[in-house]
């Protein structure tokens, strides 16, 4: 029995791994930012939350107003850095304060990444003793 080798000529062996190489870094790296992307909307999700419901939790105060709540949400949203609020809505009702906080995450890519912060509580009300009987 005869053996046949077969040489492959270097060329063609190395011009199949930098062909492989132009594939495989470029997708990693788009891996590596996409996985970045979503960690900085999964943070400046937690934080717009955390916003708004400190933001209830002045609102609903006993004498705390709209304006205690917006200093709080962006005491909150100022020390993380995560997110920009766009917009916020605060209301005080008779019996319970509504936060909606909407905010755009830090982006790599060109496309918003808005998230969305609600929090409702009910407002304090304090009563003397004699008003509870």
């Amino acid at each position: 029995m005869q053996r046949i080798v077969r040489r492959t000529k270097s060329t063609e062996a190395g011009s199949v791994s930098v062909q492989a190489a132009l594939v495989v870094i470029p997708a990693l790296f788009f891996v590596l930012i996409l996985s970045l992307q979503f960690s900085f909307a999964w943070m400046a999700a937690a934080a717009v939350q955390t916003a708004a419901e400190n933001a209830a939790d002045a609102a609903s105060a006993r004498n705390g107003s709209v304006a205690d709540g917006e200093a709080a949400a962006q005491r909150v949203l100022s020390s993380t850095g995560y997110a920009t609020v766009t917009s916020s809505s605060i209301e005080i009702g008779d019996s319970t304060v509504r936060v909606e906080l909407r905010a755009r995450a830090y982006q790599f890519f060109p496309v918003p990444w808005n998230v969305v912060g609600i929090a409702e509580v009910g407002v304090e009300d304090f009563r003397s003793s004699a008003e509870r009987r």
